[in-house]
């Protein structure tokens, strides 16, 4: 079962505005027209219940929206780039990873078609028709669609049981969840027999319940020995773990002591949910012979155990009963934290484009991305449209910055791709 996996993921840059002019009877150069750029397209993950594994983005690692198109005369606005949409399963965590090796929790997806942006397509560039001004009526500046950078995000799945079962390797835990569902997984009579998680549902009465098979923990399971280490994460989101303890084992409650102690260690969160205790195969005569000691040693832990056979069927709809009761309360007491909390919208504030100047080989860099959208569209052979940029720049700040920092008549000044002298 591929569980984690890591893609990267290309936003649509924003299209080019662009600068044209109408031709009209009175009307200076026939009046500016030229249209805006179209945002490109943004990625999004869906939740789909059809997807059980992250498999399909084994095969390709880099996906990409569309760009959106230029802008046109006649104010024509350009085509908005399709967004990307993904299709993971439900379970699913988002995380960015950064430059620096840290990672940013994006977003979880919980629901069927429940739908989660992750990275936003580039706004288009405006047309010189959205610079006319009182001042400026014949506008000679267009802007160019905003570039965005490539994501790095790091996809994992935590499976959305009601219960998981867990326990030594060989306990059992395939042939219940075989015993009380349509699952299907793998049975042997050696460890490991099931090397990755399976669901299998139960019918009780109104509603389902959801039981996961996780491949089995040994000592040492959270230091990565074994195979159960790589699936903990599972359990993290059940609301009640069935723990399956080996009847024919000289120490059963050593193996129930000992597997409490490897979910301490990789998150003592584990432990503090609600585990029912069932003791298997009591069919085995050397297991029925010693079935009230083995109660009154885990009776003296505060555990009330109780004792199934998975091949006989003896003792399950017990079990299954009283799984089906702790997850009912559990999700009900979920459901009545979730209605208390407020919901507080987001704050929409508006960014302003912030400017950095360094100064490197004799040469002033701008950073500001108006600046240097504009800097990139400008035909700087054009006299009209050289004014016009150096007003935005005026506009911007960039100026008076550029003065602070000691640039002087005849300096170099680098804004994008683009270098002039300082006058």
């Amino acid at each position: 079962m591929i569980d984690e996996i890591t893609i990267y993921l290309q936003p649509g840059g924003g299209g080019d505005g662009i600068v044209s002019f109408r031709r009209e009877k009175y009307v200076p150069r026939g009046g500016p027209n030229g249209g805006d750029g179209g945002d490109g397209g943004s990625v999004w993950f869906f939740g789909s219940k059809d997807e059980s594994t992250l498999r399909n983005f084994g095969q390709k690692r880099k996906y990409s929206a569309k760009n959106g198109q230029r802008g046109g005369p006649k104010n024509r606005i350009g085509a908005t780039g399709d967004d990307l949409r993904l299709p993971v399963p439900v379970g699913t965590i988002v995380w960015k990873k950064h430059r620096d090796s840290s990672e940013e929790m994006l977003g979880e997806i919980t629901e069927d078609q429940q739908e989660l942006m992750v990275a936003r397509g580039g706004i288009g560039g405006r047309g010189n028709a959205r610079f006319v001004s009182s001042i400026n009526q014949v506008p000679r500046l267009a802007e160019a669609g905003e570039s965005v950078e490539e994501i790095h995000v790091r996809l994992e799945l935590k499976l959305l049981a009601d219960a998981g079962l867990i326990g030594f390797p060989n306990a059992g835990k395939s042939t219940l969840l075989r015993a009380v569902s349509k699952a299907r997984p793998e049975v042997g009579a050696y460890p490991f027999t099931t090397l990755e998680p399976h669901l299998g549902v139960v019918r009780m009465g109104w509603r389902d319940i959801v039981l996961a098979d996780l491949p089995g923990l040994i000592e040492g399971a959270h230091e990565g020995k074994g195979l159960g280490h790589q699936f903990l994460r599972h359990i993290e989101r059940t609301a009640v773990l069935v723990h399956l303890v080996d009847g024919s084992e000289e120490e059963p409650l050593e193996m129930w002591r000992s597997i409490n102690a490897e979910l301490i260690e990789y998150n003592d969160e584990l432990v503090k949910k609600p585990q029912i205790v069932a003791v298997t195969k009591t069919d085995i005569p050397e297991v029925i012979n010693k079935e009230q000691a083995m109660k009154d040693a885990f009776m003296q832990e505060g555990v009330e155990p109780f004792f199934i056979s998975s091949l006989s069927g003896n003792g399950i709809q017990h079990l299954v009963e009283r799984v089906a009761q702790v997850v009912t309360e559990k999700r009900q007491t979920e459901q009545k934290m979730a209605v208390q909390q407020t919901i507080v919208p987001p704050q929409v504030q508006v960014v302003e484009p912030t400017t950095v100047i360094q100064k490197k080989d004799d040469v002033f860099i701008v950073k500001n991305d108006r600046a240097e959208r504009l800097a990139t569209a400008i035909d700087i052979n054009h006299p009209e449209a050289r004014a016009q940029f150096q007003g935005e720049l005026e506009r911007l700040g960039i100026m008076n910055e550029l003065a602070k920092k000691g640039a002087e008549p005849g300096d170099m000044v680098r804004i994008g791709r683009l270098e002039l002298e300082w006058t």
